[in-house]
């Protein structure tokens, strides 16, 4: 081969590296910056202090009191248990049931209230 040659084929080898290297970083992003803000940012996080705070407010939304949800936490936690990965925290078991009660009662309710408690709309503001 000549020098010329063997340039080329370093130069093809350095480009195809960079583009295997790209691919690997692209993959290695499999959990969305969005969903890593639940944490910090959740409606979970955000809402469910308050909702305990105020019982009325905690039955409207779950369609349950506070003690109830704890009864059905307590026997459905070993069913709704994740393993944490090395990547992300697993979602907590109380996550996930008032994930579930919460789409429950938006198919039982108005969905423009379940949208007022969302952004924090009083009854008055209609």
């Amino acid at each position: 081969m000549t020098k010329l040659a063997d340039e080329e084929l370093a130069a093809v080898a350095v480009i195809l590296d960079e583009e295997e290297e790209e691919q690997r970083t692209k993959k290695r992003k499999w959990v969305h910056e969005a969903w890593r803000k639940r944490e910090r940012e959740g409606e979970f996080v955000t809402l469910y202090k308050e909702l305990i705070a105020d019982g009325i407010k905690f039955y409207q939304y779950f369609r349950m009191s506070e003690y109830c949800f704890s009864i059905l936490l307590s026997k459905l936690s070993i069913y709704l248990q994740k393993q944490n990965t090395h990547w992300r925290k697993a979602v907590t078991p109380k996550e996930r049931l008032a994930a579930s009660k919460q789409i429950q009662a938006i198919s039982v309710r108005d969905f423009l209230k379940y949208r007022r408690e969302e952004y924090k709309i009083s009854r008055s503001g209609d």
